[in-house]
């Protein structure tokens, strides 16, 4: 199956508190969701970024907490000391999606943020 990507923040700012997206709908017999965040702009050594999302099987009437992350702002650098650029976490779903599945979510900060959040789901 191909990967659908799909920007559910773009360059955006955000407050201080927490801030949701979606609902999205993933493709049907999709199997696993990754969330990430653009790093280019976490440049405060004092920043956190939390990001967690929730699994609907029922066309959003009930929620499941599915999976998180977070992150500290600042350059993060990988071994061969190249920046990096995306923060994300990658989960199953329990079984392949259906056209009731929808997933939604959101970031929290302790600072304003710029940053997109992107989903990718196979």
């Amino acid at each position: 199956m191909a990967i659908a990507s799909v920007v559910l923040l773009s360059n955006v700012t955000l407050p201080i508190g927490t801030t949701s997206f979606g609902p999205v709908t993933p493709p049907t017999n999709s199997t696993k969701i990754q969330v990430a965040i653009d790093r280019t702009l976490l440049t405060s050594v004092t920043l956190a970024v939390n990001w967690a999302i929730e699994l609907s099987r029922d066309s959003g009437v009930t929620w499941l907490s599915w999976g998180g992350g977070g992150t500290v702002g600042g350059v993060l650098v990988d071994n061969l000391l190249n920046p990096i650029t995306e923060s994300s976490f990658t989960v199953n779903f329990d079984s392949p999606t259906d056209p009731a599945t929808q997933v939604r979510g959101t970031i929290t900060s302790n600072e304003v943020v710029v940053t997109s959040v992107t989903v990718r789901i196979s």
